[in-house]
């Protein structure tokens, strides 16, 4: 299992509306994300969610042109801890997967009433 584990807010928003944001500490045990994601879930986070901000900010900015401040952000995180996986759901952050040069993987967790809500977890490697 990878070290470092990244959420971006929409994970974290769809877990806890149905009540089940605890599920990821039960899975990874510590979740990490950033000041960004934090202020975007708009509540206290769990102390199990350690808050980390990415310290590639051109990286984080250029993404920006493209993505959400949240995704952008946690893309970049990931990016910073080789080996780390990102728990992503956003559609634009997917379509994008080419430009960022990361691999995906996905996990066919269904969540919500219509629709079905996806994980997306990428496994960050070779960024330098």
């Amino acid at each position: 299992m990878p070290k470092i584990i990244v959420s971006d807010t929409s994970c974290l928003i769809v877990l806890d509306k149905i009540g089940r944001l605890a599920l990821l500490h039960e899975i990874y045990n510590e979740i990490t994300t950033t000041p960004e994601v934090q202020r975007e879930f708009g509540k206290d986070l769990p102390n199990w969610i350690t808050i980390v901000a990415a310290r590639d900010q051109l990286f984080q900015n250029r993404l920006n042109q493209k993505l959400d401040l949240g995704e952008s952000s946690a893309i970049t995180l990931a990016l910073e801890f080789k080996g780390s996986l990102l728990l992503l759901d956003d559609l634009k952050a997917r379509k994008n997967r080419d430009r960022i040069k990361v691999g995906f993987y996905r996990d066919a967790w269904g969540a919500g009433k219509s629709k079905t809500t996806w994980l997306y977890f990428f496994v960050a490697r070779d960024y330098c």
